[in-house]
């Protein structure tokens, strides 16, 4: 799917699909608003109109039936002059009547008052009072027609108010149909647009993610706009410049670690003959310094050792692949710990199953002896150690626990870190390097597993889980 060239454009572009529907029924349903008003207004007016103009046909007809009483009985021609007058008012109220819309049935009750009041003024108007007396009662079939003329106004009234109000209804249902329609159509569009900005932010995050835990071997990159997709060339770049760095760091503990080696081992032989007393006799002065001198050498070369093993474990190479019985590595790990563990008089408590995986037994001992090095570090003197290993689905499990001072919440972050040492006071004689559970992260995750910091509130001290996939049919492992 293309994007725009800018996330901003991205994301103007959605707030338009989303807001302009919704706009358009808006000023849709104000236009037909609009409309019903003025139909309204107009309805209004025209109905008072003529309910107005049909009251003053009933009084002007009511002051021609008074004139003409009036006229019979006393026969002056100003009562006749008032007559005329009433009649020219009433038609030109009839008039104005006509203007307005009636019906069907308004035109034909308004013209036969009409006619019927024209009758009756040319009988008038002859002066013919017999005539004119036998009309007389014409005036009360005219009031019944201007009564109905009345009533059937009323009945427009009502109809005209019934079709705006259906008119009403009908924009009301139209808006919340057209809201309906819309929901839809804004879900998709918004769905849409949080999928095509979401995809590159899950890039980026993944990306920013793989930067942080070490992961350098895959290339960078982000679909999605122009400036994103050069925010994931930045970050390749990036990966480009820690890999760089990794390697330069890698060749350069390798270089100096065999580069302190080789004086190192003349040193210890050096203070081992010095020891033995090869030389010959020493003051117990002498003696003493001779002893310093040979734990600080075998301090530094345990230091270089694990140099050298953590350079192993970080340097990228395909490492071949057999099938190692597990259980057979850590009964010779415990085994070489055997000595160590009865001198600081820790009880081991194992429980060890028959288990085989593909992997590289040289790291997979060092796996196993530094979390067994690590436990026996931090357990206390006469303390416990609990070693098990037992398969669960397709998963080796294996546990180291140590009854110690246990992993401070401050430090499960950064234990697997490489030189990172905790808060823990550490048992043994000899500090650590630092670099003992890196290594062992290393090697986990070099074997496809995963390596975790259990929180056993029944336990009180650390306890290290580690999960390798079981024996399949691979031959290769990259490191």
């Amino acid at each position: 799917m293309p994007y725009p060239k800018s996330f901003l454009k991205l994301l103007l572009i959605g707030f338009s699909l989303v807001v302009l529907p919704f706009l358009l029924a808006f000023a849709n349903a104000s236009h037909n608003l609009k409309n019903i008003t003025k139909q309204s207004r107009v309805a209004v007016t025209q109905a008072v109109q003529m309910t107005s103009e049909t009251r003053t046909l009933i009084e002007q007809l009511s002051h021609m039936e008074r004139a003409t009483r009036q006229y019979l009985v006393i026969g002056s021609s100003e009562l006749l002059d008032r007559f005329n007058l009433n009649h020219k008012a009433f038609d030109d109220t009839v008039a104005k009547l006509r203007q307005l819309p009636l019906d069907a049935q308004q035109q034909t009750l308004l013209f036969d008052l009409e006619s019927r009041v024209d009758m009756l003024a040319k009988q008038v108007s002859q002066g013919d009072a017999a005539k004119t007396m036998r009309l007389l009662p014409e005036f009360g079939r005219m009031f019944d027609a201007a009564n109905t003329l009345l009533v059937t106004d009323n009945q427009v009234i009502e109809r005209e108010t019934s079709a705006l109000q259906a008119a009403a209804e009908e924009a009301q249902n139209a808006l919340m149909w057209q809201g309906l329609s819309l929901i839809p159509f804004a879900l998709f569009v918004t769905f849409t647009i949080t999928y095509l900005i979401a995809r590159p932010l899950r890039q980026i995050d993944s990306a920013i993610h793989d930067l942080g835990n070490g992961k350098l071997s895959g290339k960078i990159e982000v679909n999605g706009p122009e400036d994103l997709k050069k925010l994931g060339e930045r970050l390749d770049w990036l990966r480009e410049q820690q890999a760089h760095l990794e390697d330069q760091k890698s060749r350069f503990l390798r270089e100096v670690s065999h580069e302190l080696k080789t004086p190192l081992t003349a040193i210890r032989e050096g203070t081992e003959l010095l020891t033995e007393g090869v030389g010959g006799p020493l003051s117990q002065q002498q003696q003493e310094i001779a002893t310093i001198l040979r734990e600080n050498s075998l301090k530094l070369q345990r230091l270089i050792e694990g140099l050298l093993n953590y350079s192993a474990s970080r340097f990228h190479a395909d490492t071949p692949r057999t099938q190692v019985a597990l259980h057979e590595v850590v009964k010779r790990v415990l085994e070489d710990h055997a000595l160590p563990l009865s001198t600081r008089q820790l009880r081991l408590i194992s429980d060890i199953e028959n288990t085989w995986l593909w992997g590289d037994e040289t790291r997979l001992k060092t796996l196993c002896d530094n979390l067994v090095s690590n436990a026996a570090k931090f357990a206390p003197q006469r303390g416990i150690l609990k070693i098990s290993l037992h398969g669960r689905d397709d998963l080796a499990i294996l546990e180291v626990m140590d009854n110690g001072p246990g992993v401070s919440e401050k430090d499960r972050p950064f234990l697997f870190e490489p030189f990172y040492q905790g808060s823990a006071r550490q048992e043994g004689h000899v500090k650590g390097t630092g670099l003992g559970l890196s290594i062992a992260k290393d090697c986990v995750l070099a074997h496809g597993g995963t390596i975790e910091i259990v929180h056993n509130p029944d336990w009180k001290g650390a306890h290290f889980r580690i999960a390798l996939p079981l024996a399949k049919g691979s031959t290769r492992l990259a490191a």
